[in-house]
């Protein structure tokens, strides 16, 4: 049996932050016309302002072009849409020299404008617009340059325009609407969609006229699946090519079944991470003593090897390993310290600790009920702790959590750029925290942390600053 299949190795981080990553299961390779890709999720839009979670980004990926790129094996920034530039000496004004020989799906040019009424719309609308604050303002030069002022210096332009500013058709967006690029994208990327069906699957065919290298595949079909046992059993029966799970769609135990049944899987790690968050503005998760015990008491290890069979590794930090500046920052298990910190706090076992636990299942995967089980027999092995699960359905979920009703509740990141500052900046500036995840964390020294390390591009300093930060986390 030649088919094969390939896994990320997730990171879990747990408490002030934990994680899962991203699993590619290929069955036997078709000839290079039509590939299919099964996953319990599909993209609910395709619009580059509007995304903030792995399912759109890998989509958009085929779908749109950006000003800059970057290599996946070096992280080195390369030409994309833009195929020169320059900044001044003091990095606050940035001049981009375009490529002249590209078009929209629908055939409007890409040029100076495109770019302009792009960036323009993002810093208007986009999801991580405040984090793109310092850019002032976009000029035209003349038909393919243009000028980025920043308010600021900032080292992370560049990574920020290769991931989040993926260029749309200006003509579709008049014509049609904003709303129309959710379901019709038309960037200038090497596939085109031709079939957006809600909720059930996206079609994708090649881009006949793309000015980079020509697309492997004539068709890319992303369909959805109801649960994590329907996707195997299509991938089994041929109907599919690959699995794509980028919240662990596909249970550790079917990963394992897939590897006893001769399938060829191969491993790399992720840089998603899970983690656990805390509104510090409730009670009881307003006492510093109590979410300090919490992260005493929960056991990483075990859900490491319980849940995901070792397809992922403990993190004890909030930086994944493999990125620069991790470092390692957080407690390991110490029941003893939980259970003295609960007592200092006035808890012990005749006067317990209820708390609730939320997580979503239909969000992040079969495995997380069981991530939550786990960290509740670890809490509850305190004997202060009385732990309530509670699995919220997706789109009700995010629409509380993000409302400030939970108190403590599980979630995955995936980080943007592989850069220290998107696994610290969105969780410890204090605008971002309550912001994203209303976990109304506000702490004066992260954000002077913060400040510095995004007006500098002296590397060392910045790696100080971050290692620093997650000290303090």
């Amino acid at each position: 049996m030649s088919k094969t299949v390939i896994a990320g190795i997730v990171v879990i981080v747990i408490v002030v932050v934990a994680a899962i990553g991203i699993y590619y299961y290929y069955a036997q390779p078709k000839p290079p016309t039509v590939i299919t890709i099964g996953s319990v999720r599909v993209p609910t839009h395709l619009d580059p302002v509007k995304t903030t979670g792995a399912d759109e980004f890998n989509t958009e990926f085929n779908i749109y072009d950006y000003l800059v790129e970057w290599e996946p094996e070096t992280l080195e920034i390369v030409p994309g849409l833009a195929t020169s530039w320059d900044e001044s000496e003091d990095y606050t004004v940035w001049t981009f020299n375009l490529r002249q020989d590209v078009k929209f799906h629908d055939g409007t040019p890409f040029n100076a404008s495109a770019a302009k009424f792009n960036i323009d719309r993002y810093l208007a609308n986009g999801s991580f617009r405040s984090g793109l604050g310092y850019i002032a303002n976009v000029t035209v030069v003349d038909d393919y340059t243009i000028k980025i002022f920043l308010s600021q210096p900032n080292p992370l332009l560049l990574r920020h325009l290769s991931i989040f500013i993926g260029m749309v058709s200006p003509t579709a967006i008049k014509v049609h609407g904003e709303d129309y690029i959710d379901t019709h994208p038309v960037g200038t990327g090497p596939y085109k969609v031709t079939e957006y069906v809600e909720d059930d699957r996206i079609v994708l065919e090649a881009n006949e006229n793309y000015w980079g290298t020509p697309p492997k595949n004539n068709k890319i079909v992303l369909k959805k699946y109801a649960d994590s046992a329907s996707l195997k059993a299509a991938f089994e029966a041929g109907e599919i090519d690959i699995i794509w799970s980028a919240r662990g769609d596909l249970f550790p135990t079917d990963v394992e079944d897939l590897k006893s049944k001769g399938y060829n899987v191969i491993e790399s790690e992720s840089n998603m991470i899970r983690y656990m968050v805390f509104n510090e503005a409730l009670y009881p998760f307003n006492d510093t003593r109590v979410r300090k015990a919490i992260a005493y008491a929960v056991n990483r290890t075990k859900i490491v090897d319980v849940v995901f069979k070792n397809q992922a590794s403990e993190l004890y930090t909030q930086v994944a390993e493999g990125i620069w500046g991790h470092v390692d920052t957080f407690p390991e298990r110490n029941l003893t310290a939980a259970v003295s910190l609960l007592n200092e706090a006035g808890y012990n076992s005749t006067n317990k600790l209820e708390i609730t636990l939320y997580y979503s299942s239909s969000y992040y995967g079969t495995a997380e009920e069981y991530v939550a089980q786990v960290i509740k027999e670890d809490l509850e092995e305190t004997d202060v702790i009385a732990v309530t699960l509670q699995n919220v359905e997706k789109a009700t979920f995010r629409e509380q959590y993000k409302a400030g009703q939970y108190g403590m509740w599980l979630l995955g990141w995936f980080p943007p750029i592989p850069d220290p500052n998107s696994y610290l900046y969105y969780f410890m500036n204090s605008v971002m925290a309550n912001a994203i995840f209303s976990s109304h964390y506000n702490n004066t020294e992260a954000d002077s942390l913060l400040s510095q390390a995004l007006s500098t591009f002296n590397q060392t300093l910045r790696q100080e600053l971050y290692e620093e930060l997650q000290t303090i986390m």
